[in-house]
């Protein structure tokens, strides 16, 4: 069978075609290399370039560095992210009942015990999602058993649903055996994830881009988890999940009493504007990818002890902090974004991402590696060329869903009063946030980190609050959808050009 790389022959994807070629032709493989229709290829005419090989698709700059081993194994992604099971608390004992809290991210898992009776969260777990095998993203998710069914097979869902399973069960077993708690000991569940997470968790096809009525994603869903009941938090539709009802729902903020952009930071991006007069929740997906979480780099991952946090550079010297002051081990989100803006500020790498090799911290801190020139970070983590040129197709899909919102809602960003911003990231310093341009250039003291709402908005509904408020959530939410609609189409492209830089 003939090798074959498929490119998008959209404006956004079309471009990475050359880059795709000279890259092939290193390898010691014969590839043929074609472009296609966008609507063919990946559904999708925004965000990070999209490329289907060997009808396995794959979103990203990242392609570039991971080619050979994408093309020898997709399964191959899941080697770029840290695979432990962390378990962190306090270790204190349960007094009364026992609960789990689950978000269900694309990229990680995260799980909190909660003491219902003392209404505390005893510790959580978080562990890579078992799923990232079959792509870094929904999208590939959604087409890795569409896929499967067009070949008459009926396994491509439940092994995405055994995938995730058994990430959940695997990390749940090892957080009780922290505690000598057993599964019979767990009298609730509840999960939150985006609508595509939460379907195959259930075992049920997300139909992405079926026609007709999707009021079916709005309605709670009921399931069991070792014998243990589990309810699952709605959606809105099919790109606006239950992890964002969730976030919202866990900080009261559908009662509007300021102007905010809420953000989730997470590999399905989402932004909601709630703007108090007149009251209007207006949300978008924008398809990120893992960058913020740590995928897509080599060294990258969640925020675990030891992740590289923050990064300074001071006389050409390179400096980090880390996870509670562990030994190095990692980049997550929030030590990827420093270290882009140092090197940016630094005159290292310029306004899309090029590495200046004549630089004096490139001439110290750098090596030859597979995919080019790597500067060193640390204890053996780098991260290259093309790993920062990724990061900043990642931010330019957040930022250019912000810009689009609001001139739907003809809302000026003075008008904003607080940027609430959710995600992994071990922290998050908003004046690096700024400088790259991922987030609006707004006084700092508008910005505030809430930290994983989709598992705090999880755990509120495990311990009794009102249900009803879920409901008004959804039910005053509009969704932009920039993938299908013409007309928000070339509204978020023309945002999303002008956001592929440093500025």
């Amino acid at each position: 069978m003939e090798n074959l790389i498929e490119v998008c022959a959209g404006p956004n994807c079309a471009v990475f075609a050359d880059k795709i070629k000279a890259e092939i032709d290193s390898l010691d493989c014969s590839f043929k290399i074609i472009k296609t229709a966008c609507s063919k290829n990946c559904g999708n005419r925004f965000g990070p370039p999209v490329v289907r090989i060997n009808g396995d698709i794959f979103q990203g700059e990242i392609v570039l560095q991971k080619l050979r081993e994408i093309i020898l194994s997709p399964q191959s992604f899941t080697a770029s992210f840290d695979r432990k099971i962390h378990v962190a608390g306090n270790f204190q004992k349960i007094s009364g009942r026992a609960g789990l809290a689950i978000d269900i991210g694309t990229t990680n898992v995260k799980i909190a015990l909660v003491d219902i009776d003392a209404k505390t969260v005893i510790a959580t777990a978080s562990s890579l999602n078992g799923q990232v095998a079959y792509g870094p993203t929904v999208v590939d998710r959604f087409f890795y058993f569409s896929k499967n069914r067009e070949l008459l097979k009926d396994d491509g869902l439940k092994i995405l649903q055994t995938a995730v399973v058994r990430t959940i069960n695997e990390t749940i077993r090892q957080l009780l055996k922290e505690y000598k708690i057993s599964m019979r000991d767990i009298e609730k569940i509840c999960v939150a994830g985006n609508t595509v997470m939460s379907y195959l968790f259930l075992g049920r096809d997300p139909d992405l881009f079926g026609k007709g009525d999707k009021s079916h994603y709005q309605e709670m869903k009921m399931t069991s988890l070792n014998g243990a009941q589990v309810i699952v938090l709605p959606s809105v539709s099919e790109y606006i999940g239950g992890d964002i009802v969730s976030g919202i729902f866990s900080e009261n903020l559908w009662l509007a009493d300021k102007n905010r952009i809420f953000i989730d930071l997470g590999t399905n991006g989402e932004v909601v504007l709630i703007l108090k007069d007149p009251r209007i929740l207006l949300a978008a997906s924008a398809s990120a990818g893992p960058a913020f979480e740590g995928g897509g780099f080599k060294y990258g991952s969640h925020a675990v002890p030891g992740s590289i946090t923050g990064v300074k550079i001071i006389n050409e010297k390179l400096r980090y902090e880390t996870y509670n002051n562990a030994k190095a081990v990692n980049l997550c989100g929030s030590g990827i974004m420093e270290l882009v803006c140092e090197l940016f500020q630094n005159h290292i790498v310029d306004k899309v991402g090029n590495i200046n090799p004549l630089s004096e911290l490139v001439g110290a801190n750098s090596r030859k590696g597979e995919s080019g020139l790597e500067i060193l970070v640390g204890e053996g983590i780098t991260v290259t060329q093309n790993e920062i040129k990724y990061f900043i197709d990642s931010k330019a899909a957040i930022a250019a869903t912000i810009s689009a919102l609001l001139k739907i809602a003809e809302c000026d960003i003075e008008r904003i009063d607080e940027i609430l911003v959710a995600g992994g990231f071990g922290d998050l310093d908003f004046g690096k946030a700024v400088t790259l341009g991922l987030l609006p250039r707004l006084p700092l003291h508008r910005f505030k980190y809430m930290g994983n709402t989709s598992l705090a908005g999880a755990v509120k509904l495990l311990l009794g609050e009102d249900q009803k408020s879920i409901s008004d959530i959804i039910s005053n939410t509009t969704v932009m959808d920039f993938s299908s609609d013409p007309d928000l189409q070339k509204e978020f492209f023309e945002h999303y050009t002008k956001e592929r830089f440093i500025y």
